[in-house]
């Protein structure tokens, strides 16, 4: 039976991306542009865009937004999360 989902859960896509080898990163970008679906969480979303550690760039040099701190070098922070009618709570990412 062939494979047809790729899962990429979520994690560090810099470690994630440093992680595979150039070949391996070519090899999962061709299986997906060749049909194989993709499904990325949180930082395997990150890795399916362009981005210096062999992501995939699923997207054709598109990359994902993100919260402007990383801009600043910023990759572990506090981020209040609200919801109607609740007090706002810290988590961090």
């Amino acid at each position: 039976m062939a494979e047809r989902l790729l899962i990429v859960p979520g994690g560090n896509s810099s470690t994630m991306g440093k992680s595979l080898t150039p070949g391996t990163a070519s090899n999962l970008s061709d299986a997906a542009q060749g049909g194989l679906n993709y499904l990325g969480i949180c930082a395997g979303g990150l890795l399916a865009g362009a981005g210096p550690h062999n992501h995939l760039d699923l997207r054709a040099g598109g990359r994902s937004g993100f919260y402007a701190v990383v801009n600043h070098g910023i990759h572990k922070t506090a981020v209040a999360i609200t919801g109607v009618g609740s007090p706002a709570l810290e988590h961090y990412w």
